[in-house]
């Protein structure tokens, strides 16, 4: 039991230092000095959020009651506070 609780730590460490590394972001960097691309239309709105959160490795939270669908968004090397602001203003 000891040996998989160590095996289970560790797996969590690694894999995080794994993520992190594959997201090239360290923390502290401020989200404003975060850019992101996208192009999609007719989307989701929480489904967009989470592929924004996947990109930028930035954790978005968001109540149940945010819902609903984002005719276009496409952004072009746009800071993610911005993109989200803009995403955002309808609701």
């Amino acid at each position: 039991m000891r040996k998989l609780l160590l095996v289970l730590v560790l797996l969590g460490f690694f894999g995080g230092l794994i993520n992190a590394a594959l997201l090239g972001h360290a923390e502290g960097i401020p989200s404003d000095s975060i850019s992101i691309s996208i192009d999609f239309k007719d989307i989701d709105l929480n489904d967009l959020l989470d592929i924004i959160s996947a990109k930028t490795g930035l954790n978005i939270i968001v109540t149940p009651e945010v819902q609903g669908r984002v005719p276009i968004a496409r952004f072009e090397n746009v800071p993610v506070l911005k993109a989200l602001e803009i995403i955002l203003e309808p609701y």
